[in-house]
């Protein structure tokens, strides 16, 4: 309330990164500076924490046993100190991370929903 500009700038962070993840092909329920980023079963959430990590990515891992592994998830926060920059990176990683792990997942799911056909 102190500074309505910064309240100003996170929401528009928010905005922003929400229509970059919603291209990605994230279905987000709510807008909000905590957004989930919901791991599909079987990705390797480590793997996905790990690659974050290593390019320079903070993000908090939710995973088995606090939450059943449907819900495994990333959380992501934004600030109204991120950048654009800072938003674009974290997409690019997002992207790259789903492309390289998640495919095997949706492949492997194919096969096996065909299997009990």
């Amino acid at each position: 309330e102190q500074e309505p500009e910064r309240l100003g700038q996170l929401w528009d962070n928010v905005a922003y990164a929400s229509d970059g993840l919603k291209k990605l092909g994230f279905a987000l329920k709510s807008e909000s500076p905590i957004i989930p980023l919901i791991v599909p079963e079987g990705m390797d959430l480590r793997e996905a924490a790990h690659r974050f990590h290593e390019a320079g990515i903070f993000v908090n891992s939710i995973e088995y046993p606090a939450v059943p592994i449907a819900q495994q998830r990333f959380r992501v926060s934004l600030m109204a100190t991120h950048t654009r920059q800072d938003i674009d990176r974290l997409l690019e990683v997002v992207g790259e991370i789903w492309s390289s792990l998640a495919p095997r997942v949706a492949a492997d799911n194919a096969i096996q929903r065909s299997e009990a056909a």
